[in-house]
């Protein structure tokens, strides 16, 4: 597996347990009707230490002698961005429209949600990217090649 391929199960997991994250204090705000606190904020600290202490498996070549990248790796990836700003520009376009439709022209939208809505899409659309490397690679024969 070369960093590419780390890089994206690594952005994968990341995006899983932040879902589930916002999942639980989802439910926890709208549907119990209290704010995430107590044992939910420890979980919380805990799942993104666990993230970012696991970062260093994006760094650690399998040997010294190890490319960064090849031909193909660049190509994959150069594909996947491509994917991934199709998918932003269709995001954030059917994001306005729907909020254009469902609140109207004159309704104004908090800061915080703006704020949110954005790291919403950046993680969606990075998921978008992982899902397309990985696909990619999964697509070849033996280590990737046809």
């Amino acid at each position: 597996m070369n960093r590419t391929q780390k890089g994206a199960w690594y952005s994968l997991a990341c995006f899983t347990i932040l879902l589930g994250l916002v999942v639980w204090w989802t439910v926890q705000l709208f549907v119990m009707k209290e704010r995430p606190g107590g044992v939910s904020r420890y979980i919380a600290m805990l799942g993104y230490l666990a993230v970012l202490a696991s970062g260093w498996w994006l760094r650690k070549k399998q040997s010294r002698h190890e490319p960064d990248a090849d031909e193909r790796d660049k190509m994959i990836k150069k594909k996947a961005l491509t994917a991934a700003t199709t998918s932003l520009v269709l995001i954030v376009a059917s994001l306005l429209l729907y909020m254009y439709i469902a609140l109207g022209p004159d309704y104004s939208i908090p800061v915080w949600a703006l704020v949110i809505l954005s790291f919403g899409i950046g993680y969606l659309v990075l998921a978008v990217y992982s899902v397309t490397v990985l696909f990619q690679y999964g697509r070849g024969g033996i280590d990737g090649e046809k």
